[in-house]
């Protein structure tokens, strides 16, 4: 923190023309803003931009800390209720997935937690996160998640000892590779949480009214966060510097005598921040409050004054500026680097200056303070934060506050790889960039990915591939059903020859579908037999007669058959005492005896067939069976 600079002598007075001509003090800002530090491309995966910032080390050390807090837990057991617990370690892999479950749930949001393993139906199931973890190791996983070596555990410590080593990293990370440009804002944004905490604060005018305070230093154009201080109440009040002087110059720690340019709101800004920015060759601009000037009542009379669209400026102690603007109301700025520049700028025409002939798109031009349109500009860096991540914020309760930090830190790890890797795009002239959302299912895809693979759980892609192939082998099967059913002219009877149906149906299905098939085309014979004994334009009419109704006659058929599948529980007498039934559709997959171990376990069958089925679209599957061998039928008459 600088020397404070003494300000004691306050005289506030108009701009002379001496104080016109002088330059402005600020130094040029000549650093080559960007990535840096990072060797990755537009076509590299979401998840290594991620890693730059947080880094597999730290999810390592996530994994170890979470363990040896559970192993902790379990030792010092007071209620039998933990004594029961079941500890596996978590690897780095799992805490991966344990961190995608998480990301995901930000996207597919639930009024609670039990609903994204709940199997009662289909349209509330998220069966992917089903397949990752089971809910209770998602909860074990969840109690126990550790931020820091619970071996070095120490009473009276910091409030932040639970985050501050999570937070440190995250923060380091940020800084390590990127540079940002030359505009900065600093703000502070609200972390929802309705817990016990000393640190929760009540905010009537912002969007999350109450939780917990965090003050960001953000790049202006991006939302890209630089750093990070959680409200926590130690800072006290003191003759020297006020509370949000100290909160500024914190945040400011590294970037001084570059020529950057921090804009703030009327909370933070003072005259003492201003002159103690300018000895750091910070600029700073800002809305004030008219306490904060020490102005004399006169000049606070002329303020109150001013009239419509009129502009004053002011002269203070240490080169502060002061310009005065009234549009609606009377709009205060102070800069320590801006002079009395003024530009034109068109704006939509205000209610109170239309009349009745006026159009509804008319504009006029209307000249403001240079300091007030950068202000306007570069000052929405953390609302640009805010914004992004509140569409895909995670909203799992918790009534511990260092948690509700930690996903918090999730979405500033998230935003800023995501601006790292739209910069790299830009430089690489890559114009396939993926948006906010895509960018999110492809880190979450990836963070899963090796424990997917270990479970052998097949990709959506997989799927779809291996659905289209099993389609193509059910029309070849299909074809050679249709060739080895021979209808015989000389005896004018339909016989089908023994085809082996083991991979198209099962052994139940098939005694039912085989027999109904040969039920119906020796019925069709016998009509088509008389048809072909007339003789002349009749005889055909006839014959083309009698092979629509057999035609219509076997749709009909096809119909009850549909409508007596049911999807039913199994009867529990049908049921092996020992497991469930296995799926029949899932087990024609399978070629070696090995595999049977993978087909799907399933308590529900086609009651009318007795055909075990799982819910995974098999039972479409059995019914789609029926409608080919109907298919089949009525090629025969074609």
């Amino acid at each position: 923190m600088p020397n404070t600079q003494d300000i004691s002598d306050i005289t506030w007075q108009e701009v002379t023309e001496s104080e016109k001509k002088k330059k402005s003090w600020l130094p040029k800002f000549k650093l080559v803003t960007g990535v840096k530090n990072c060797s990755l491309s537009p076509e590299s995966e979401p998840h290594e931009f991620f890693s730059l910032i947080f880094s597999q080390d730290l999810v390592q050390n996530l994994a170890d800390w979470t363990n040896l807090r559970a192993k902790k837990k379990i030792d010092n057991a007071k209620r039998r209720r933990d004594c029961r617990i079941t500890w596996s370690k978590v690897t780095l892999d799992g805490m991966n997935a344990f961190i995608g479950c998480l990301l995901c749930m930000g996207i597919v949001r639930m009024p609670s937690c039990k609903m994204y393993w709940q199997q009662k139906t289909k349209l509330f199931s998220v069966a992917g996160m089903r397949e990752i973890l089971s809910e209770q190791r998602f909860k074990d996983i969840y109690s126990c998640i550790c931020f820091r070596n619970p071996s070095y555990d120490i009473e009276g410590g910091s409030k932040l000892s639970k985050i501050e080593p999570f937070k440190t990293a995250i923060m380091t990370n940020s800084l390590l590779h990127y540079l940002p440009s030359e505009n900065l804002s600093i703000d502070e944004s609200m972390i929802s949480f309705s817990g016990r905490s000393k640190f929760k604060v009540f905010m009537p005018s912002k969007p999350i009214k109450v939780g917990l305070k965090a003050y960001l230093l953000c790049e202006s154009n991006t939302g890209y966060v630089l750093n990070y201080s959680l409200h926590t109440g130690e800072m006290t009040k003191s003759e020297e510097n006020s509370i949000t002087y100290r909160i500024v110059m914190s945040l400011l720690e590294g970037f001084e005598g570059d020529g950057y340019k921090v804009f703030t709101d009327r909370f933070y800004t003072s005259m003492q921040l201003m002159a103690d920015l300018k000895a750091l060759r910070i600029g700073a601009c800002g809305t004030c409050q008219v306490n904060r000037l020490h102005m004399s009542e006169e000049l606070i009379k002329k303020l109150k004054d001013l009239e419509d669209r009129e502009i004053l400026y002011l002269q203070g102690p240490r080169t502060l500026f002061l310009s005065a603007w009234k549009d609606s109301r009377t709009v205060l700025m102070l800069s320590n680097y801006h002079r009395d520049d003024e530009e034109e700028r068109e704006r939509k025409l205000r209610k109170k200056d239309r009349t009745e002939d006026t159009a509804v798109d008319a504009k006029e031009r209307v000249s403001i303070p240079k300091s007030i349109i950068d202000y306007t500009a570069n000052m929405g860096g953390v609302d640009n934060f805010d914004q992004k991540s509140s569409n895909y914020s995670i909203q799992l309760r918790s009534h511990r506050w260092y948690i509700k930090v930690f996903f918090h830190f999730l979405e500033v790890s998230i935003l800023n790889s995501y601006v790292i890797y739209t910069k790299v795009c830009q430089t690489h002239n890559f114009k396939k960039t993926l948006s906010h959302l895509e960018y999110r299912k492809r880190l979450i895809r990836s963070l899963v990915s090796k424990i997917r693979a270990e479970k052998h759980i097949e990709s959506t892609i997989e799927k779809i591939a291996k659905s289209k192939s099993q389609v193509l082998n059910e029309e070849d099967n299909l074809s050679g059903i249709k060739k080895q059913l021979v209808f015989s002219p000389e005896t004018n009877k339909a016989t089908a020859k023994k085809v082996n149906l083991e991979k198209g149906m099962t052994s139940t299905a098939k005694k039912v579908t085989y027999r109904k098939l040969s039920t119906t085309t020796t019925s069709t014979t016998r009509t088509a037999k008389k048809g072909t004994t007339m003789k002349g334009s009749g005889a055909i009419t006839r014959k083309f007669a009698v092979k629509r109704k057999a035609e219509k006659d076997l749709k009909s058929e096809l119909e009850n058959e549909i409508e007596r599948c049911a999807l039913q529980e199994i009867p529990k007498g049908d049921q092996k005492k020992t497991s469930k039934l296995r799926c029949e559709i899932c087990r024609k997959g399978v070629k070696n005896q090995s595999d049977l171990t993978r087909i799907h376990q399933t308590n529900y069958w086609c009651s009318y067939h007795r055909l075990p089925v799982c819910l995974v679209g098999c039972y479409d599957k059995h019914l789609g069976e029926i409608r080919s061998l109907y298919n089949l039928k009525r090629r025969r008459f074609s």
